[in-house]
């Protein structure tokens, strides 16, 4: 799926605001955007529109409020938009990527800087909540916070927080996996009267969780203006591959002894090195069922705790009345795929600065990175001779002996000594 933005553009008059927005649109590919505090009056929106995304399907929120607060565009050919609702506060849709993708609810947001006036917008998040059985994302600027921390400069009350955090939690919204700033908006001052908050956000309910696991949000440079842009995506599964791998404690079980001598045993007809193979292949085979039916005591343990767990469920949904059992399962199941998808890394700064979102380019910058940091440099500053002198040394029997060549005895040697719970 192609990526979404949502930015606080505040003001989009400036045909250099235009260029900028445009470049960003084009450099990160994005398909599906909303423009929060554009101020662009409707007898200009024609113009914007031409030198913004020509070609583009286009809506906004004039109709509404007349100061231009909301603009959203799609591209046709990556996504399908049936708006559902529209007030002065929020655009909420209906999106249908063209690829595949499963279709999703998105609500753009920008309130308004009166408390009392936000009480309509939460009231119709509530509504949407109230109606949503399908994956839900919220973007944009809420000119709420939710949390004491989401402000530094300026004291935090809890008259502030409790609207916006009340409203997420009876709609069942959290934020999304997110990275790069955590504060989205700054006064652009110096020093003591310097003030930033995280007021732009990107919440989620449980069906997007389910749905979009390798969704993330990120909150990239603001550049010239004052919010952050939002950038959302949801990145393709990596394929992976599990490896095998033998544990040295199996061979103490005949069973286990039993399964290698009867598949190597097995007739295989061609070369040397492709009987070997074929017959490594079978003996792994015939491993992993064994590992499935519990071949040591811990794989036993796991097969009997995984039969417990079965039972319980099966009472549990046999007996729906007990909500305390229920509540506990879904709060365990929610915070191992939470960790789970947060432990995930989709893109990454590399050294030079530079963004990469691909499994291959993560992979490289975190080998780059690691290579540089332990591999050999050259000595930065002069060793003082009397410093080295006061530790031991190496003297001339430990550097021939460090020199000698290794023979293959030697070789053989130290890898027969390795103990047999090691591995080599």
């Amino acid at each position: 799926m192609d990526n979404i933005l949502t930015w606080n553009v505040r003001e989009l008059n400036s045909k250099v605001k235009q260029q900028d927005v445009r470049k960003f649109l084009s450099s990160h590919n994005v398909k599906l955007f909303s423009l929060l505090e554009t101020r662009v009056k409707s007898h200009n929106m024609g113009r914007v529109y031409m030198n913004l995304c020509p070609g583009w399907c286009f809506t906004h929120t004039n109709s509404c409020h007349g100061n231009g607060r909301i603009m959203v565009g799609w591209w046709p050919h990556d996504f399908r938009i049936n708006i559902i609702e529209m007030t002065s506060q929020y655009i909420h849709c209906a999106v249908k990527p063209t690829q595949g993708n499963a279709e999703f609810w998105c609500t753009f947001v920008y309130g308004f800087n009166d408390c009392n006036s936000r009480t309509e917008l939460w009231t119709g998040l509530r509504n949407i909540a109230s109606k949503c059985n399908l994956p839900w994302v919220v973007l944009g600027d809420s000119n709420a916070l939710s949390r004491i921390e989401d402000r530094i400069g300026s004291l935090v009350r809890m008259a502030e927080i409790k609207p916006m955090l009340d409203c997420l939690i009876e709609c069942g919204l959290v934020d999304m996996k997110s990275s790069g700033r955590h504060y989205t908006w700054s006064n652009k001052q110096d020093g003591a009267a310097l003030v930033m908050s995280t007021i732009d956000r990107a919440v989620v309910n449980k069906h997007w969780q389910e749905i979009f696991e390798n969704a993330e949000a990120v909150f990239l440079l603001e550049g010239d203006f004052d919010h952050t842009p939002i950038l959302l995506s949801v990145y393709p599964e990596p394929p992976q591959k599990k490896k095998f791998r033998f544990c040295n404690a199996w061979c103490e079980y005949p069973v286990v002894m039993e399964a290698m001598r009867r598949e190597w045993s097995k007739l295989v007809v061609g070369c040397p090195m492709y009987r070997v193979i074929e017959k490594l292949k079978k003996v792994r085979e015939a491993l992993r069922q064994l590992k499935k039916q519990g071949v040591c005591v811990v794989d036993m343990e796991e097969v009997k705790a995984r039969e417990k767990l079965a039972i319980a469920q099966n009472a549990m949904h046999n007996m729906p009345s007990n909500d305390e059992a229920i509540r506990r399962e879904r709060v365990f199941y929610q915070a191992n795929k939470a960790r789970r998808v947060n432990n995930r890394i989709h893109a990454i700064h590399n050294s030079a600065g530079e963004w990469l979102n691909t499994p291959e380019g993560v992979q490289e910058a975190f080998l780059s990175f690691n290579q540089n940091l332990f591999a050999e440099k050259p000595q930065q500053q002069k060793l003082l001779d009397s410093l080295v002198n006061r530790g031991k040394k190496l003297t001339e029997i430990h550097l021939r002996i460090l020199n000698a060549p290794v023979t293959r005895a030697d070789i053989k040697r130290v890898i027969f000594s390795i103990p047999d719970g090691k591995a080599p």
